[in-house]
């Protein structure tokens, strides 16, 4: 598809002491998305009881979730895989992580109708949260 994601360097210098990332995702050199990614944690106790079996022992309450936000796409280039490539792009920060420090999780929270999208990039529902649907993906 040929795009490229790459941080917002202008946006950087304002969140520089905090874990929080925006990237642009651009095409040809024209940005058709944006993305932002920072790390959070999940409760042991709010996972689901199949979960835990899959995850082995962990001697904290916590593991750590990659967290997914302001993803938007630019309205010329919706329906064209650039969600989906930003998604997986999160994936995959996110399967490097788990080898480092455990993380097992991506996670996001958006609008009900939004949910279809999410779930065609391999996210389950997890909770709603006002208004919001909380959406995860296992690495």
């Amino acid at each position: 598809m040929g795009l490229v994601l790459e941080p917002l360097t202008e946006l950087m210098d304002i969140w520089a002491g905090l874990t929080r990332y925006s990237l642009k995702c651009t095409q040809e050199g024209v940005i058709v998305g944006v993305i932002s990614v920072s790390m959070g944690s999940i409760k042991l106790k709010d996972l689901p009881p199949d979960e835990l079996e899959d995850i082995g022992k962990i001697e904290f309450d916590d593991i750590p979730v990659l967290l997914l936000g302001q993803i938007g796409t630019h309205v010329c280039h919706r329906r064209h895989g650039v969600c989906r490539e930003m998604c997986d792009f999160g994936v995959s920060i996110a399967a490097r992580l788990s080898e480092e420090i455990g993380c097992r999780y991506v996670a996001l929270a958006t609008k009900q109708e939004k949910v279809p999208i999410y779930e065609s990039c391999g996210f389950k529902r997890k909770t709603l949260e006002k208004k919001r649907v909380v959406m995860a993906q296992r690495v």
